[in-house]
């Protein structure tokens, strides 16, 4: 995988595996079986093809359209879960930001609201616990067993 560390400006075309530490700031088209990890901030119109894989350990604020693939944002993600297409799953711990306000994803999938009253809220942007969000019941599934 190609690992770049920097700002990228442009819309990213990913036609190789590829690996950004910093920030993607244009959006990404995302060829068909190819995955894109941004560990940073992911922003802008991002176009998963067939079998594409989109990674974000960080924030993520944009819009994910015509998804063939699966999207995994583990930190913050600012998405209204029911417009994503394709499958999405969050990171456990993640601040999830909708118009209906900001959740915490907890580990069984449910999501408990945080308040602005000066708590100090900390993120996993490294878990590999995650949730599917599942739009036939609206809600998001846990993927995890306890062990």
């Amino acid at each position: 995988m190609l690992t770049i560390t920097g700002e990228l400006t442009d819309v990213v075309e990913v036609t190789r595996d590829l690996k950004v530490t910093g920030t993607v700031s244009a959006g990404a088209n995302i060829a068909p079986g190819k995955h894109l990890v941004v560990v940073g901030a992911a922003i802008g119109r991002f176009v998963l093809e067939d079998d594409a894989y989109l990674t974000i350990n960080g924030s993520f604020t944009g819009e994910i359209v015509d998804s063939d693939g699966l999207t995994t944002i583990s930190g913050m993600a600012v998405v209204n879960p029911g417009n994503v297409p394709g499958e999405l799953a969050i990171g456990v711990g993640s601040l999830v930001v909708t118009d209906d306000g900001r959740f915490r994803l907890n580990r069984d999938g449910t999501l408990s609201e945080v308040f602005d009253d000066g708590q100090t809220l900390s993120l996993d942007v490294n878990t590999t616990e995650v949730c599917d969000y599942d739009p036939d019941l609206g809600i998001f599934v846990s993927l995890n067993v306890d062990r």
